[in-house]
């Protein structure tokens, strides 16, 4: 790269977009909307906005489209050597999560026989001593953790505080000549086409 550019956007791209925007800047301030006329003036500068606009946006494509498509590429490469990694890790995961659960549950059921054998020695007027609980006999290597999480059972029955808007959909209904949705106003709002 030269000196004067230091940027992969060429130099006098950026110069002669700097400037022909510092000059719509002026014009966009200096514009009065009072007469017809004058509205026809705004209108001729906002498509003189817009097509600036465009080449930009075609400039930045130029640069950006080649390095997007790179990126994609290398994304699913990598995504690929990855894929059966990541099937092994679930497994593993599924196959240590159910050895603690059965330990879990082993070490339940024990509790329970030991309180049982426990019960009926009182009953019978012995002396009984604390039971220590009866830990799951697993690696204390491995960290499980426990996070609540939730199913769908009926979705009637979800509070609305719980629910989302589909926007899109909305939209979608409303550009197919939909006017009326229960809970909805739908209007119409200006805006400016060029």
């Amino acid at each position: 790269m030269s000196k004067n550019q230091t940027s992969i956007i060429p130099a006098e791209v950026r110069i002669r977009t700097e400037k022909e925007g510092l000059r719509m800047t002026k014009v966009a301030n200096e514009i009065e909307v009072k007469s017809p006329e004058q509205e026809s003036l705004a209108y001729e500068a906002l498509g003189q906005i817009k097509r600036a606009i465009k080449t930009i946006d075609e400039e930045r494509k130029k640069i950006t489209q080649p390095l997007n498509q790179s990126l994609k590429a290398a994304n699913g490469m990598f995504k690929k050597l990855s894929e059966p990694f990541d099937t092994a890790d679930a497994i593993i995961r599924d196959k240590i999560i159910k050895f603690h659960c059965e330990q879990e549950e082993k070490a339940r059921k024990e509790q329970e026989r030991r309180e049982k054998i426990q019960n009926a020695h009182e009953k019978m007027g012995h002396k009984t001593y604390e039971l220590e609980e009866v830990k799951p006999e697993v690696s204390e290597t491995t960290t499980i953790v426990k996070r609540w999480t939730f199913e769908i059972l009926n979705l009637k029955d979800v509070p609305r505080d719980y629910l989302i808007l589909d926007n899109a959909k909305v939209r979608e209904a409303i550009r197919n000549g939909i006017r009326e949705i229960p809970g909805l106003r739908i209007y119409q709002e200006e805006g400016l086409r060029i």
